[in-house]
């Protein structure tokens, strides 16, 4: 299973500004970046794609898996794989 798949089962859609928020609070992303990646994140979902906010990210290149995993670990107590 992809990194990204693992994530979602996890986190779940609806965990954005949270994920925003810690990537914000360790320096992985500015306040804007976070606006933008939520703003991308609305239009998708009004397109009928519900895109969570790290695969934005990381579409995006503002992130990168390293920084997903740290998240995963920081939140939920463990690595994904």
């Amino acid at each position: 299973m992809h990194l990204l798949d693992d994530i979602h089962t996890i986190v779940g859609v609806g965990a954005s500004q949270l994920i925003g928020d810690f990537f914000f609070s360790i320096g992985a992303l500015t306040p804007e970046q976070v606006d933008q990646i939520l703003e991308r994140q609305r239009e998708l979902k009004a397109q009928g794609d519900d895109n969570i906010f790290g695969t934005i990210a990381m579409d995006l290149g503002l992130i990168d898996e390293t920084a997903i995993e740290r998240y995963v670990e920081e939140n939920y107590g463990g690595e994904l794989r």
